[in-house]
């Protein structure tokens, strides 16, 4: 969907706000973004809240499509994590292969 190929460290906060932006304008654009709806509607992706260790924030199953978030973390870093799980899955990192990949 979007190519990400950032050749250092600055630019990929540089690219990473990039993308951001263009996901939000790709789905309303203005704040705050309906990050939970994004996923579970256009992706048709369950997001299941459950206390997980508390070193781990999600998991993503791509195979039975489900990110379990850790129930443990306040609103905000939730919202941070699914945005976060969103931009890869945009981006298209393992989603297609299916592979199971844990993300802190």
């Amino acid at each position: 969907m979007f190519e990400f190929q950032p050749e250092h460290k600055k630019s990929e906060t540089v690219a990473a706000r990039n993308l951001g932006e263009k996901i939000a304008k790709m789905y309303g654009g203005n704040p705050p973004i309906q990050v939970k709806e994004i996923i579970t509607s256009k992706y048709q992706i369950e997001i299941i809240e459950l206390e997980l260790d508390p070193s781990i924030s999600a998991i993503v199953d791509l195979d039975s499509k489900e990110i379990m978030i850790n129930s443990t973390q306040g609103h905000q870093r939730g919202r941070f994590t699914l945005a976060h799980e969103l931009g890869h899955i945009v981006l298209n990192h393992g989603y297609a292969s299916g592979r199971n990949t844990p993300h802190m």
